[in-house]
């Protein structure tokens, strides 16, 4: 609903919406937008003002990886994968399977895929669309009018990457699908039991995003406050030093990144408090696990790290 009011507002002042990015898989939340909706609006929105097609560009860099699993046999369930990892999947699926319908898609195989970073997929349905981001060299000086090298930046959205495919299609063919399907459940699978053994072990601990293969969650000094938090039952100053005492676990667990790292965030999502009508994001501590050797087995691992060295009664009095 929100779309069509946009974009209504823009041909009523005169402009002509020209595309829609739908993002299926942010990289912390996991946040998913409806494609098909999308779709529906923009066709709807075509014939009521004459447009010619609106471009629809889904960025699927992270969680389109999980259309591997569009033709599984979920009822038959051939991997036997465990009922709580399946019904995660299953409920990616209703958002992926209607990948086709966008423009243009992107996928980051160096994310999910178990390639090097340079590795970058981006996939156009019609040929023709590729003619528009084909740079020339003066557009991005920075990179294309160097004194030394060939820098030819034509087919690369950010200018920074050689679109080297060789890795991706080796990839491809040594995992294939049902390969790819055991990596990308396990995913889910490492992820679900850490959220559980993490609210185990840590009764001041709340998880602050949907299953996916990063979980994001923050302490608390006292008991959990995070449904007061995003549902703005709590202060803006009650908000920012529960980010400061986060902050201050970061960066206990930075000092042993050698041995085990734990990213964070100062921005995984805004909430409005009581006191205030301007956002406050949220400061989050950050399991991120796209190893196939990470199992639930050294789950444990883990949480042993993150009790060794940040029991909150030490950062707080620190």
């Amino acid at each position: 609903a929100d779309l069509r009011e946009k974009m209504q507002a823009v041909i009523e002042k005169g402009g002509h919406p020209i595309y829609v990015l739908a993002t299926l898989g942010t990289t912390d939340s996991f946040g998913i937008d409806d494609l098909a909706g999308i779709k529906k609006v923009t066709e709807e929105i075509e014939d009521a003002y004459g447009l010619p097609p609106v471009y629809i560009h889904a960025d699927t860099a992270m969680g389109g990886m999980y259309s591997f699993f569009n033709e599984y046999d979920f009822s038959g369930n051939p991997l036997h994968l465990e009922d709580h990892v399946l019904e995660t999947l299953a409920r990616y699926k209703k958002h992926f399977q209607h990948l086709h319908l966008a423009d243009s898609l992107v996928f980051d195989f160096h994310k999910l895929g178990q390639t090097p970073y340079i590795t970058s997929l981006f996939l156009v349905k019609n040929r023709e669309a590729l003619k528009a981001v084909d740079l020339d060299p003066d557009e991005t000086p920075y990179v294309g009018n160097r004194g030394f090298g060939s820098y030819h930046t034509s087919y690369t959205l950010e200018c920074s990457r050689m679109g080297s495919s060789i890795p991706i299609y080796a990839s491809l063919l040594a995992f294939g699908i049902e390969g790819y399907q055991e990596i990308l459940a396990n995913y889910i699978r490492v992820n679900l039991a850490f959220r559980k053994k993490l609210l185990q072990a840590f009764p001041n601990a709340a998880v602050t995003n949907d299953v996916s293969p990063v979980t994001t969650f923050r302490f608390y000094p006292g008991n959990v406050r995070y449904h007061e938090e995003i549902s703005g039952a709590i202060t803006e100053e009650e908000v920012r030093n529960i980010n400061k005492f986060n902050e201050k676990i970061a960066e206990t667990l930075g000092r042993y990144r050698t041995h085990t790292y734990f990213g964070s965030t100062k921005k995984q999502t805004y909430v409005y408090p009581a006191d205030s009508r301007l956002p406050v994001p949220l400061y989050v501590q950050k399991f991120y696990s796209v190893s196939p050797y990470t199992t639930v087995e050294t789950i444990d691992q883990f949480i042993a790290f993150l009790k060794a060295h940040v029991e909150p009664s030490d950062v707080a009095a620190g």
